[in-house]
């Protein structure tokens, strides 16, 4: 995974003290790759059709939770593969 993949969704830089003044504070959230994977699991689960693995054969059936996690990363670096041909 290069650098550019491992940004934060959302990333917090400074958050308001209890008298309102800025407090320099840093919390990376979860990286933009685990978001993408998300939101590609999210799609796998809510479409109960036949799946295919990269090389075009069918996914068992059911699928397990390891498949599944490892289908959506496959899908998150995709998208970072395809976001970085813009960058």
């Amino acid at each position: 995974m290069s650098k550019k993949h491992r940004c934060s969704a959302f990333p917090q830089v400074d958050i308001k003290d209890s008298y309102g003044m800025l407090v320099p504070y840093l919390q990376r959230g979860m990286t933009l790759r685990d978001y993408f994977a998300a939101k590609a699991m999210q799609g796998i689960y809510a479409c109960p059709v036949q799946l295919y693995r990269a090389d075009g054969t069918p996914m068992p059936d059911p699928l397990t939770s390891a498949d599944i996690a490892k289908m959506a990363y496959e899908e998150a670096d995709a998208m970072l593969a395809e976001r970085e041909k813009d960058i």
